[in-house]
């Protein structure tokens, strides 16, 4: 407990504000500080985050979304939300075989995008784990892109489908 409430803690390192407190001023939050989930989009040649696809996930459910990369070069973009527990990971297919390039991770993004990019024919797996009749809203924009800016395929050798565990 600090000194200043009658315990015996200080904090002589200079990081409290006073060091029989233990605690620092509070950091005002300004626009700079806020996250900006076209930052990633306007690297690749994109104004902004193009209008998201909307999907329900059922219980046990794996929702698959495939892109074609049709040069070497392409890189694949993905921005999404989910709203509740959903496992995430990105598959690399080459002769029906998968190879995992993003493991398999369980997340919740309810307010902030997950984001990111791979140079990738790729495959995203989205999975509801849960064992009651939970359903997940997913909401997502997958592009391909080549490394040279304004040059994406928005929506084009794109294949989805469903299937149960």
């Amino acid at each position: 407990m600090p000194t200043m409430f009658c315990g015996e803690w200080r904090d002589e390192s200079g990081c409290a504000e006073k060091p029989e407190s233990l605690c620092q001023k509070p950091i005002e939050v300004e626009p700079k500080h806020y996250y900006n989930s076209d930052l990633i989009w306007q690297k690749h040649g994109f104004r902004k985050v193009p209008l998201s696809c909307t999907e329900i996930i059922k219980r046990k459910q794996i929702f698959e979304i495939k892109k074609i990369r049709t040069t070497d070069s392409q890189i694949l973009l993905w921005h999404f939300t989910v709203s509740s527990d959903t496992e995430f990971s990105i598959i690399k297919i080459e002769n029906d075989y998968e190879k995992i390039v993003r493991p398999k991770i369980t997340l919740v993004s309810l307010r902030i995008p997950e984001q990111g990019s791979i140079i990738c024919k790729y495959a995203i797996r989205f999975t509801n784990p849960s064992r009651f009749f939970i359903s997940v809203r997913l909401q997502y924009v997958i592009e391909l892109c080549s490394r040279k800016q304004h040059d994406c395929e928005t929506n084009k050798y794109l294949e989805l489908k469903f299937f149960k565990l």
